[in-house]
Formats: C-alpha cells, sequence, structure tokens
C-alpha cells in the first residue's frame, strides 16, 4: 500500500508529536521524583551564575521570568521578589522595583514596611505623576491605619499631600511623623 506525499507528511508529523508528548512526560515524571532538576533549580542556577559574573541586568531578566512562570508556586515566587526588588535599585531599574514591590505587598498586604517602602519608592521621582501620588497615598495610608505610629507612612502621606499642593495638610502629616519619631528615640531626625 502506497501512502500519497501528504499523507505520509501527516503521519510523520504526528509520530514526532507522540514522540514529543512521551519525552515530555517522561521529564515531568522525573521531575516529580526528584531525578531531575525542577525549572526552579535551573533559574536559581543562571540567578546566581550571571551574579557571580556581574551581569546584573541578566540576573534581573532571569527573576522576572521566575515571577512570571511561576505563578503556580507562590512559594517559588516569593523567595526571588526581594532580591529582585533590591536588584532592581541597585541597577536603577524603577519599573521592575516597582514590579517586585507590589507583587510583595499583594502576597503580604499587612505588612507595613512593604507599603512604606512602596510609597517612598513611588514618590522619590522628581515630580512624581498623580497617578504615582495616588498609589503612594494609597499605601502610605494602609501603613498608618494597620501602623498609626508608622514614621515612614506619616511623611509619606506628608510628601503626597505636599506634591497635590494640600500645604496644610502637608504640614500636619509632617509634624505628626516629627511627634511621634521624637517619642519613640529623641535624637532621631525626620525628612520634612
Amino acid at each position: 500500500m502506497s501512502l500519497s506525499r501528504g499523507r505520509r507528511f501527516v503521519l510523520l508529523a504526528g509520530v514526532v508529536v507522540l514522540g514529543a508528548l512521551c519525552v515530555a512526560g517522561l521529564a515531568h515524571s522525573l521531575m516529580a521524583q526528584r531525578r531531575l532538576p525542577g525549572i526552579w533549580e535551573s533559574y536559581s542556577d543562571a540567578i546566581n551564575r550571571q551574579l557571580q559574573r556581574g551581569d546584573g541586568e541578566g540576573a534581573l531578566r532571569q527573576m522576572r521570568l521566575v515571577v512570571d512562570l511561576s505563578v503556580d508556586d507562590p512559594a517559588k515566587v516569593e523567595r526571588v521578589l526581594e532580591p529582585m526588588a533590591s536588584l532592581a535599585r541597585e541597577l536603577g531599574r524603577r519599573d521592575d522595583e516597582l514590579c517586585a514591590l507590589r507583587q510583595m505587598v499583594l502576597r503580604r498586604p499587612k505588612e507595613v514596611g512593604l507599603r512604606e517602602r512602596l510609597a517612598e519608592v513611588l514618590l522619590d521621582q522628581q515630580s512624581p505623576p498623580r497617578s504615582d501620588l495616588r498609589e503612594a497615598a494609597t499605601h502610605a495610608e494602609m501603613a498608618v491605619m494597620l501602623d498609626p505610629r508608622s514614621v515612614r507612612g506619616w511623611s509619606s502621606l506628608s510628601r503626597v499631600a505636599g506634591a497635590m499642593g494640600q500645604q496644610a495638610e502637608s504640614r500636619e502629616f509632617s509634624e505628626r511623623a516629627q511627634r511621634i519619631a521624637q517619642s519613640a528615640a529623641p535624637s532621631a531626625p525626620v525628612a520634612p
């Protein structure tokens, strides 16, 4: 029996696809049995190699891949977010730092320090756009709601109010931050 050229191609393509599925299934099975390294180990190794070579940009790309590809494994994403935010800040990559901080806040919404840090990063530019001011205000308000003695939260609220032209509120928030700081440690200066 002779097969036409088109049918032979379709049959060959089917065999190739079936073979690829078998290999993928075997690899998945071996990873599940811990006989092959999983995706995290390979990314972790790549990140470490790039950092050792001084390739911060490459390491940051790998970290973004881990965040993007490991959505079904929150523990993997959580392990890479803090180093990603720190490396992005070191490299001056504000968007990547904000991405990592926003992801951390989504995972730990009641952590005051993260909210304070995100508000500060949003405000750390010459003339923050209104959207950044609103987002910074949201995080600073949440920080002071979770911890009314949050000096950084009140300071960020002062900066937001000042940037929006609300000088009386800005002064009020600044004074509150200074009173809290002085009551905690009399020698601790607070930036206005």
